[in-house]
């Protein structure tokens, strides 16, 4: 009677296991961006935006080694490290 279904079983896993599949690959991608501390891509105005006020601090010459990263879903962390010239205000750099 079912003898002519005996397809059907490895049909409908293989339908299971590619939409698992589906919907585990952009989980994946998001937390490995995450783990890897990659930069947010609709972050690179911010970034460009303070690069120029920490440029603008007397005493900056310039700016390296620049990271930033997601460290909750509404928290951005940030690394610069900053060249100042050798008679700059040290309290002035600072802020």
């Amino acid at each position: 009677n079912y003898r002519k279904w005996w397809w059907a079983d490895p049909l409908c896993s293989l339908l299971v296991a590619v939409l698992i599949t589906c919907s585990a690959v952009p989980l994946l991608r998001r937390s490995g961006a995450q783990l890897m501390l990659q930069t947010p891509h609709n972050l690179h105005m911010q970034m460009a935006d303070c690069l120029a006020t920490i440029a603008s601090v007397e005493g900056i010459t310039s700016t390296v080694d620049v990271r930033f990263w997601a460290h909750t879903s509404n928290m951005i962390v940030g690394i610069v490290k900053v060249c100042a010239r050798d008679k700059a205000s040290e309290s002035r750099v600072a802020q």
